[in-house]
């Protein structure tokens, strides 16, 4: 990865944006995005890898963020209804500043993408 693609992941973070980093297969753009996210300032956000198993089922996509942050320690297990458990994921992403990173994002739903 250039000092280009550090610099920008660098303001994507920063500025709470959405980065897409694609590649000939999954190892690669993951290994990139991790590599590039290791060299990020210690004070910049956590990252959070998540991996979508089924990014064109909505539930499936709730349930795999709502796993990934592990917000069934904090809220119990996922509300039944969608809508309720994304807002608790909209509210800890806007809360806890997180660089997410989303394996496959580019199968996501427009509506997973913006509650991402």
């Amino acid at each position: 990865m250039s000092g280009l693609a550090y610099e920008d992941l660098e303001e994507t973070a920063r500025l709470k944006a959405i980065m897409c980093v694609t590649g000939p297969n999954a190892l690669g753009y993951t290994g990139t995005a991790t590599r590039a996210c290791s060299v990020l300032p210690d004070k910049g956000p956590d990252m959070l890898r998540v991996d979508v198993h089924q990014p064109g089922d909505r539930s499936s996509t709730v349930q795999d963020l709502y796993n990934a942050l592990k917000l069934e320690g904090v809220h119990g297990p996922r509300p039944r209804r969608l809508a309720d458990a994304e807002d608790l994921i909209v509210s800890e992403l806007a809360h806890t500043p997180r660089l997410v990173v989303v394996l496959g994002a580019h199968e996501l739903q427009t509506v997973a993408l913006k509650m991402i």
